[in-house]
């Protein structure tokens, strides 16, 4: 063989190798006996007792931002959770949307990631005019902040707590009062992070920032570590919000 054929040959491994190491994303520290599901494009915990996801983890690249493939309404049952979620028809005349928490927008970079955002376990019951207006708002947003900072790491979840009302027919599951979303930028030039946390209704304005605080102040409330291999050293992403990063 030819060095010129050796070459090309060391070119497509490194180029696949490189392509495969690219999809790694950070997720939230995952408790003991939780249900952790890891997909090729996100990760979740999947909460049996509300039959929602507790929260999904994913990154989001630049070159993601724009649709390569049509967005597709094929929900269905997520096989790598070992209990059944809840069904397309569970949300009829609910009066609910079939929220996602990872949106379908962000997927549309190839088919596989079209397919992995409709499942069931990915939607949440959200009232229409949050699920349409601020959600939709901070959702633009975070593309809009992949686009600008080249990748971004988001986590986003429902407040899950006792006592939350319930819907469905054939299966039972919680109407979240709250969602949160956080995000950060983990680069060499910046290392930045937000939360938001956003009640489960229609909001008065469109303002995101009226509903930011710090990934540390989510963290109590959900009582969750959204980024546990953060080092120490850079903690400060955690417990401040720079809005120069977020509002330009």
């Amino acid at each position: 063989m030819n060095s010129f054929k050796w070459v090309s040959i060391i070119l497509i491994i490194v180029l696949f190798a490189g392509c495969q190491a690219k999809r790694q994303f950070e997720w939230p520290k995952v408790q003991r006996k939780e249900q952790f599901v890891q997909h090729k494009y996100f990760a979740l915990v999947y909460d049996d007792t509300h039959e929602l996801a507790k929260w999904t983890s994913y990154s989001l690249d630049s070159d993601e931002v724009y649709p390569y493939v049509e967005r597709s309404y094929n929900y269905r049952q997520d096989p790598k959770v070992s209990t059944f979620t809840p069904t397309y028809d569970d949300y009829k005349k609910s009066g609910f949307d079939r929220g996602h928490l990872i949106p379908a927008r962000d997927m549309m970079f190839n088919e596989l990631a079209q397919v992995e955002v409709n499942y069931m376990s990915n939607i949440t019951p959200q009232e229409p005019s949050f699920n349409r207006g601020i959600w939709r708002v901070l959702e633009r947003n975070v593309r809009r902040w992949a686009n600008q900072y080249d990748s971004v790491l988001v986590v986003t979840g429902p407040v899950l707590k006792d006592s939350l009302p319930q819907i469905g027919d054939m299966t039972q599951f919680s109407v979240p009062e709250s969602f949160f979303k956080t995000v950060m930028v983990y680069n060499d030039t910046i290392k930045s992070g937000i939360a938001f946390h956003i009640p489960n209704r229609k909001a008065e304005d469109s303002d995101i920032f009226q509903y930011a605080i710090t990934i540390d102040s989510l963290e109590i409330i959900t009582e969750m570590d959204f980024y546990p291999r953060i080092p120490r050293k850079l903690q400060y992403v955690e417990d401040t919000v720079v809005f120069e990063h977020w509002r330009k």
